[in-house]
């Protein structure tokens, strides 16, 4: 389903986000 499909992209954004904050946040 296309909403199944949206939601696994929506939650790959939000850990590639998180992920790269956190390694931004460690560099600092």
């Amino acid at each position: 389903r296309l909403a199944e499909y949206l939601n696994e992209i929506f939650e790959y954004n939000v850990y590639v986000h998180h992920r790269d904050a956190h390694i931004e946040s460690g560099e600092r």
